[in-house]
């Protein structure tokens, strides 16, 4: 049994008919018209974005943050400050209320992993667009979380959908004012040539995984992510993407993403070796399960060994290590996967994997 690592893609998906961008419609949409660019990833739309929207004040970031969102702010060409998050996921208010966050500033605030803010953090950010600071809200990791007041509350959202859906490639920018669409290439090179094909062949490995050899589409997998972090090229999200994603049920999505975290939250509990942050809330629609545990490394080890492909946000970067807890959050964390491809068996599968390790770290 193989769990997480790229989403495999069926073929005959890709037989599926083409929706129209100007339908595409997630959670935080429903009742409010949004403008919306796409883009090839989260990165390009953050850069795109931010050079020409960024430069007039200062960018407010939290520090618990993936290394490509400040390296597409800062080729953007933009002055950055960074507050610190605490252990919780949360803002930390005491030192943002100290902070000079002024009229043409614009507030980076990342949406962790589906839990809605406060009520002190929704009132926060209200008052920064009431003064005149551009809230630019990320929900890639919160993407199809529904919450009143909690999602979608930016002036500009950003998501990553090739997080979220088996498609090559992803990402959009939306806002309830009219954008200025930005100046594209063309989405095809060798990056989405070479994802695709690997999640084609990952396909038919997960289908007859004696007959094939799993390192020939990781082979292809790697080729794809040199390319994706060597070319910087602001592009579009390619129509294979956009035909992809009408294949996809987004409440079966929606109800297995939350059936699965519910079910690895209850055998996962009473582990003494990790912490976890809490119960799923209602709106809640999760993204993995984000865990932090003391020996992060040998456990990543031990679930890699067991084929659980866990994933990390994020590693130790220069934001991470400015505040104490961002630091500790990047060094402990891992992410488990319990997405749509999934059901009961593998959930059990991984809790059986955490207990092995439980039982050898006693």
């Amino acid at each position: 049994m193989e769990i997480g690592s790229i989403f495999e893609i069926h073929i005959e998906d890709l037989f599926a008919h083409g929706t129209k961008q100007d339908s595409f419609v997630l959670p935080f949409m429903k009742g409010k018209a949004w403008d919306i660019d796409f883009f090839n990833t989260g990165r390009s739309a953050i850069e795109s974005w931010f050079k020409a929207n960024g430069r007039k004040g200062k960018v407010w970031i939290p520090s618990f943050i993936c290394a490509s969102v400040t390296d597409a702010v800062k080729r953007a060409g933009c002055e950055i400050e960074y507050y610190p998050i605490d252990c919780e996921l949360r803002l930390n208010m005491a030192f943002l209320n100290d902070c000079s966050i002024v009229k043409g500033d614009i507030f980076y605030l990342m949406q962790y992993f589906g839990y809605a803010i406060p009520d002190e953090e929704a009132e926060f950010v209200s008052k920064l667009k009431d003064k005149g600071v551009t809230v630019f809200e990320d929900i890639t990791m919160s993407l199809l979380s529904e919450s009143r007041d909690c999602f979608g509350v930016g002036d500009v959202v950003l998501g990553s959908l090739r997080k979220w859906f088996p498609i090559p490639d992803g990402a959009f920018i939306a806002s309830g004012s009219s954008l200025e669409k930005a100046e594209k290439d063309n989405a095809a090179y060798d990056y989405s040539l070479y994802y695709l094909t690997a999640q084609l062949m990952k396909s038919l490995y997960l289908e007859s995984p004696d007959k094939y050899d799993k390192k020939e589409f990781l082979k292809y997998s790697d080729k794809g992510n040199e390319s994706l972090f060597s070319d910087y090229t602001i592009r579009n999200m390619s129509d294979i993407s956009i035909n992809l994603l009408s294949s996809v049920d987004v409440d079966a999505v929606i109800a297995r993403r939350r059936k699965n975290y519910d079910m690895l939250y209850e055998m996962l509990k009473s582990m003494s070796f990790i912490t976890l942050p809490g119960r799923r809330s209602e709106g809640m629609i999760p993204m993995g399960m984000f865990i932090l545990t003391e020996d992060r490394d040998s456990l990543l080890s031990h679930l890699i060994a067991n084929d659980v492909y866990s994933n990390v946000h994020w590693k130790p970067n220069d934001a991470t290590e400015m505040f104490k807890d961002s630091a500790y959050l990047s060094r402990h964390c891992i992410t488990i996967p319990c997405d749509q491809r999934y059901g009961e068996k593998e959930m059990e599968y991984i809790c059986s994997v955490l207990r092995e390790y439980e039982k050898n770290k006693k």
